[in-house]
């Protein structure tokens, strides 16, 4: 009996296994990057948490804010199955 459960959970693994990376071998199943923009702001070095579309100083402690910039794309890739991919 715990024979077959082994075997069943192995064939189970394997199945799993080469579903996932049977997108690799695709390219329409490969991971998709949407290209970068960045957004540009101005933030404090000590309160990180604020945030301005302009030049200025912190109100919390007059520092002088400095620019930064981020993606505004979602930089996460994500595993996408051959059902999401399909075009109706």
């Amino acid at each position: 009996m715990k024979k077959i459960i082994f075997a069943t959970f192995i064939v189970v693994s394997l199945v799993f296994i080469v579903s996932c990376n049977s997108g690799t071998k695709n390219p329409h199943n490969k991971m998709e990057t949407q290209s970068t923009a960045s957004e540009v702001y101005y933030t404090c070095t000590m309160h990180p948490e604020v945030h301005s579309d302009k030049p200025g100083n912190c109100p919390k402690c007059g520092m002088e804010l400095i620019q930064k910039a981020t993606d505004k794309s979602d930089s996460t890739q994500m595993h996408k199955h051959n059902e999401s991919m399909k075009m109706n």
